[in-house]
């Protein structure tokens, strides 16, 4: 099993730069260059990321560095997040 990033596998967020979305699950959409920190995962969640001017994010970018592939079946293991709620990211 390969533990690269690739559009539309899952990743648990290790780093965020708050730390506000660290243990968030999200969808890897695709990769976009960002002027500070180079090649960057653009995601999304089901859950919210972060409040900017008073709006929810559910969308978020993120170098791979901060993101953690979900192996398939690994859903099982993490205890915090039911697994109905990743069924629609």
């Amino acid at each position: 099993m390969s533990n690269a990033l690739e559009p539309g596998c899952l990743a648990l967020v290790v780093k965020s730069q708050e730390g506000k979305s660290v243990d968030s699950i999200v969808q890897c959409i695709g990769l976009i260059q960002h002027p500070k920190f180079g090649a960057v995962w653009r995601v999304r969640s089901k859950s919210l990321l972060a409040v900017v001017n008073d709006m929810q994010v559910f969308t978020a970018y993120a170098p791979s560095s901060w993101l953690k592939k979900i192996q398939p079946g690994e859903l099982d293991k993490l205890n915090k997040i039911e697994k109905s709620e990743l069924s629609n990211v």
